[in-house]
């Protein structure tokens, strides 16, 4: 499988698509309980804290040398948490590591296996890594149909996370068709304006926003966020993340006044919620240079450009949004004549490049 490549690459990664149970708990010292504190705490973008616990747990069962279920599921809540923030080098050793426990046990624990597989498969996309992801993620949909019936969300799950693989490789009509696979029965099981629901429909309007179906796109990132302002809250990660693209959209048609605040918003929204080495935010901090850049407002452009590259240099995770980063600066700077800079982060992102 061949990827398509695209020269801003604006999109921050696609949809959280691996959400966990919502609610609230006490604290508590057994890892067990610990793991059902941190998934509540992700739920509610509390990310930091939510380290901090199934670290904790983590640890414990490692110096107990228990290499049993529970701590496979302490590191797959520990992968999800670091895929919400957009750090998959991370993330998929976490998926990993809980795949190789997983994988030791019979026939019962297979669904759990297919989850970490999931998270494992979807870093690997991320990574631009395409034909394992494809493999592992085929393994995991294999299993699931294997053992659950029709229509089942965890099903769905598996072809949400299939579609984002084709459509980061370009693979435009199979994304199409297992996001809205994916997305009725999401509505069937959770209703037609649910969290999971959204997620597939911002990514369907990333995939028609790619193929140049901007009319198209729109609407489905407008849907998108009104859904995730009710149902996971206005400063949430989700919908920061429909902000970045709905600001794509509106920038592609030269609405800047409107994109502008959007991405402000995305920016402050991620800063609140993220590490500060987060990918995220260096793509939407990439995003409204850009902006700034495209009325001409380069002193406003550059300091966004330079926080941008220093998170992307700082987390090492995304060679493609570091690329971006540096192309669009480069541009920057050779517009406002500084042409040796120009070339020095023309020279940096072609490196990053071949490094793909």
């Amino acid at each position: 499988m061949q990827s398509k490549k695209f020269k801003y690459l604006a999109f921050p990664a696609l949809g959280a698509s691996l959400l966990v149970a919502a609610g609230f708990a006490v604290f508590h010292s057994d890892p067990n309980n610990m793991k059902v504190e941190a998934d509540k705490l992700i739920e509610k973008d509390n990310y930091a804290q939510a380290q901090v616990v199934l670290s904790n747990a983590i640890a414990s069962k490692e110096k107990s040398k228990q290499d049993d279920m529970s701590k496979a599921s302490l590191l797959l809540s520990m992968g999800k948490l670091k895929a919400n923030q957009g750090k998959f080098t991370e993330s998929k050793k976490y998926f990993e590591d809980a795949a190789a426990i997983q994988n030791k046990a019979m026939r019962p624990q297979l669904l759990q296996l297919a989850e970490s597989l999931t998270g494992a498969g979807s870093a690997l996309s991320q990574q631009g890594q395409h034909e394992k992801a494809e493999e592992v993620l085929q393994q995991a949909l294999t299993i699931r149909e294997n053992n659950l019936e029709a229509g089942d969300p965890a099903i769905a799950d598996s072809e949400n996370a299939l579609a984002e693989l084709y459509y980061t490789a370009g693979y435009y009509p199979q994304a199409e068709a297992m996001f809205k696979e994916a997305s009725g029965i999401y509505e069937k099981k959770f209703g037609a304006e649910s969290t999971k629901v959204a997620i597939v429909r911002n990514n369907l309007g990333g995939l028609y926003f790619m193929q140049g179906k901007v009319a198209q796109a729109e609407p489905l990132f407008r849907w998108s966020l009104s859904t995730f302002e009710r149902t996971s809250g206005k400063d949430s990660v989700n919908v920061a993340n429909s902000l970045v693209n709905l600001a794509e959209v509106l920038r592609m048609q030269k609405r800047y006044s409107e994109a502008e605040p959007m991405l402000k918003r995305a920016v402050s929204i991620y800063q609140a919620k993220l590490d500060k080495d987060s990918p995220n935010l260096a793509n939407a901090l990439n995003n409204l240079a850009l902006i700034c850049r495209m009325q001409n407002r380069m002193a406003d452009a550059e300091p966004y450009y330079k926080q941008s590259i220093a998170i992307y240099d700082k987390a090492q995770e995304n060679k493609a949004g570091l690329a971006s980063a540096l192309t669009n600066y480069a541009e920057l700077l050779q517009a406002t004549g500084r042409q040796a800079e120009a070339s020095q982060m023309r020279f940096r992102a072609q490196n990053k490049i071949a490094q793909r």
